[in-house]
């Protein structure tokens, strides 16, 4: 291993300037705030996608656990954010 590689693995994350921007990824994926450098909304909004299907959930099946859907919107997004994040070259 190379001397220079050797120090790009000792040196924290932040120093490498590969933080990744969790929370510019979670409003375009989120998508309930226009983000006008992005131009047109040719992706699906997934936040008020992932309310609406909480709710309808929650008032479809009686005995379903009465959830704050806003709740349920960021676990998914944050899930999604994660994958990203992993897939991302290091």
């Amino acid at each position: 291993m190379s001397d220079r590689r050797a120090l790009l693995i000792a040196m924290p994350l932040r120093l490498r300037r590969c933080v990744f921007p969790v929370q510019s990824v979670y409003e375009v994926i989120d998508g309930r705030q226009a983000i006008l450098s992005h131009g047109t909304r040719d992706m699906p909004i997934w936040g008020r996608r992932y309310t609406i299907e909480q709710i309808q959930t929650q008032q479809a099946l009686p005995n379903y656990p009465p959830y704050d859907p806003e709740a349920t919107v960021q676990i998914r997004i944050l899930s999604i954010i994660d994958y990203l994040n992993r897939i991302q070259e290091k």
